[in-house]
């Protein structure tokens, strides 16, 4: 009885604070609004000094109090283009270095650099090779000196090279497995010719890798690091007279580096429209890929295209691809577009996951927001919202953040002058601007298609 009595008494406090809750609802609801005031823009207020090094390009340097110090070298024209008459041997003779193959062994230089609170990564990008450092203040002459070693006295062991090899076979064979990578393969080979420097297919690559020797590991290396064209980066706390010296450390030690290799010229035109081809591959994804013309690096309409991209299919924004294909219609897992400048041609790109069943619809839809967007243009609203979250981005929150946003700038041509002003050109964007590059630059005529993955079900049957 007792029991039965606490019960009936639960339920009623229960249902009274339940009904309390209801009836404040709108009382709640007005407390907890609230009024987003106006956007103030403001600048980055990045002061970027020059200092004059061994170097021939100048280097660009943001002083802070902070104790960390971060910088790159990106030497120009040594990614995979210019290495594309040996397809993969770039990659086997990075993954060699990265594992130590300095003077010290891969144990012992990961060890050092734990213990220095060290950090150097090289990546190959496209066009350029790009070396990043971090470490405390106090540690940089064990950066610099640990660097030097990497990038100019490697002794690159026959036995680590094989592993490199077979780490590299290994990625590529199941990479054929997976749709994206397949996708992306059978665009390269839509956009570019044979013997294009772009040009990569898996193919090429794993026929070519057992043929690699040591002595052409070594003859990659050499020309790897040369100093004539790189480009440096810094920001730290750090006084120019140590900065000077750095360099001059790094560039003795690389001197002996050389190279052939020449600056390209930007296409921005595709060499083919209106393609839409499938790979088939038993994978229960599937990835659409498309491209269209882009725009130059060097071109003033470079901003009104970004912008106009993001209104489209950016990540981490409610673009219209995004709102039609996933939210509306469902037919996509993920997708998104992007602006794409690599130094011998310029598109705008994107990619969808979906189901099989929903390949064609997607590509099918695609081309219509594409065709909306071109005819119609992008709202007021939707350019007030691209401004206010470009503004929203904190580029100085930390000291590699800085250096990312800087060196960023310096990649895209900005003078060294407007770094501080450099998402100004997004903001003073009118309405106007943005609307003609969408229709200069975003005509639905000019996609090209690749799909991959299983044939849908119905056709299988």
């Amino acid at each position: 009885m007792k029991n039965k009595l606490l019960r009936v008494l639960f339920l009623a406090v229960f249902g009274a604070a339940g009904f309390y809750l209801f009836k404040s609802w709108d009382v709640f609801r007005e407390k907890t609004s609230f009024k987003v005031d106006e956007i103030q823009y403001s600048q980055a207020a990045i002061d970027v000094k020059e200092v004059k090094t061994a170097f021939k390009e100048p280097v660009w340097f943001v002083k802070t109090d902070n104790p960390m110090v971060c910088f790159n070298i990106i030497f120009k024209n040594e990614g995979n283009r210019s290495f594309h008459k040996t397809p993969g041997l770039l990659t086997i003779v990075l993954s060699t270095l990265i594992e130590g193959a300095g003077s010290r062994d891969s144990i012992a230089y990961k060890k050092l650099l734990n213990e220095k609170a060290t950090s150097i990564n090289i990546n190959s990008t496209s066009d350029d090779l790009v070396v990043s450092v971090s470490c405390l203040e106090r540690y940089l002459d064990v950066a610099i000196e640990l660097l030097c070693d990497v990038l100019s006295k490697a002794h690159l062991k026959k036995e680590k090279l094989e592993i490199s090899k077979q780490g590299l076979v290994t990625s590529i064979s199941q990479a054929q497995f997976d749709t994206d990578e397949k996708a992306a393969e059978k665009m390269n080979a839509v956009l570019y010719p044979e013997e294009h420097p772009y040009r990569s297919q898996h193919a090429t690559v794993l026929k070519k890798i057992p043929t690699y020797t040591k002595k052409d590991a070594d003859d990659c290396y050499a020309k790897m690091f040369d100093p004539s064209n790189a480009v440096v980066t810094i920001v730290g706390n750090l006084d120019e007279s140590q900065i000077v010296e750095a360099c001059k450390t790094i560039y003795e030690s690389i001197s002996h580096k050389k190279n052939d290799f020449k600056d390209v010229k930007q296409e921005t035109k595709l060499r083919k429209s209106g393609v839409n081809v499938h790979v088939p591959l038993e994978n229960p994804q599937s990835t659409v890929m498309f491209v269209m013309p882009g725009v130059s690096k060097a071109s003033n309409e470079r901003f009104a295209v970004t912008v106009a991209n993001m209104i489209l299919g950016a990540v981490g924004f409610n673009s219209r691809l995004l709102k039609s294909l996933r939210d509306k219609d469902g037919l996509v897992y993920r997708i998104s577009s992007t602006v794409m400048n690599l130094d011998m041609q310029a598109a705008i790109s994107g990619s969808a996951k979906t189901r099989p069943e929903n390949t064609a619809k997607a590509i099918k839809k695609v081309k219509e927001v594409v065709a909306t967007f071109f005819k119609d243009g992008v709202t007021q609203e939707e350019l007030d919202t691209v401004k206010t979250m470009v503004f929203s981005n904190d580029v100085t929150g930390s000291t590699e953040a800085t250096l990312g946003y800087v060196s960023s700038c310096r990649e895209k041509g900005v003078p060294r002058d407007e770094v501080d002003k450099y998402y100004h050109h997004f903001f003073n964007l009118s309405l106007e601007e943005v609307n003609s590059a969408v229709k200069k630059y975003f005509d639905p005529s000019t996609l090209n298609f690749v799909s991959c993955g299983e044939f849908s079900k119905e056709k299988k049957k």
